[in-house]
């Protein structure tokens, strides 16, 4: 399954078009390929049930132009869906998870390059109030169960909740309990992606001590911008930060 991904991530990368596929037939979808209900996500009765995707039958015969079709959302389509939806459809799209899970540079890299390419999905979500709140519900719910793709969707929910303008919206209550279930291991992270949540969930409280360490460390403020890859003691102080921010 990893190499069949590993194609569609360079089929993605060289795609062309960037233009949206009216489904006729979606009606004849009846369920996502990422059965999110069984990672503890209530199923959105409007998520975007993608036609094909890595592992369907005819995923490899679609040319590249028609792999990014069917994993295209039009935008007018976009605008009616509930933020539920819309979130569930950016964590279940084949092409996104990706260019996240396999990009050389980082994962955040290759995340930023499917917001790119995926920007009006991106960006239907960044401007829901609600969208922080409901990524964050969605996150914190996540069982600790073996299900298929699961570590795709949650590296994209721990990335798509370190954007500051999906944090933005996020309380002060909800911040805290991010961190509090990451520090606890109440939560099934995925490594760099984990921590890189907690520095911004950080970032996002505010919290003064986190934010002069940034200021005056530059592995640290290089972790901070762009997820680089940094030496274990990085994440010590991320964790040892995040410890302190509990104990306010």
């Amino acid at each position: 399954m990893k190499y069949l991904f590993l194609i569609f991530a360079f089929i993605a990368l060289i795609s062309c078009s960037e233009d949206g596929l009216d489904m006729a037939t979606r009606e004849v979808y009846t369920k996502p390929w990422v059965n999110l209900e069984e990672m503890g996500i209530p199923f959105a009765e409007d998520i975007y049930i993608y036609p094909s995707y890595p592992g369907a039958e005819d995923w490899l015969s679609l040319s590249a132009e028609e792999q990014w079709a069917v994993c295209t959302i039009s935008e007018g389509m976009l605008s009616d869906m509930s933020t539920a939806g819309l979130i569930q459809s950016f964590v279940s799209n084949p092409i996104i998870q990706g260019v996240t899970s396999f990009n050389n540079t980082s994962e955040y890299a290759g995340f930023q390059l499917g917001i790119k390419r995926f920007e009006s999905l991106f960006e239907e979500i960044s401007h829901r109030e609600d969208a922080g709140e409901l990524a964050a519900e969605y996150y914190l719910g996540l069982n600790k169960k073996d299900v298929s793709s699961k570590c795709f969707v949650t590296t994209l929910l721990e990335f798509l909740l370190a954007e500051e303008s999906v944090y933005a919206n996020l309380s002060s209550q909800s911040i805290r309990k991010i961190v509090k279930g990451i520090v606890n291991d109440e939560i099934d992270g995925e490594g760099q992606g984990t921590s890189f949540l907690l520095a911004k969930m950080l970032i996002a409280a505010q919290y003064e001590p986190f934010i002069h360490e940034i200021e005056s460390n530059s592995r640290l403020s290089a972790f901070c911008a762009e997820q680089e890859k940094i030496p274990g003691e990085v994440f010590d102080l991320i964790e040892k930060h995040a410890k302190n921010y509990l104990k306010g």
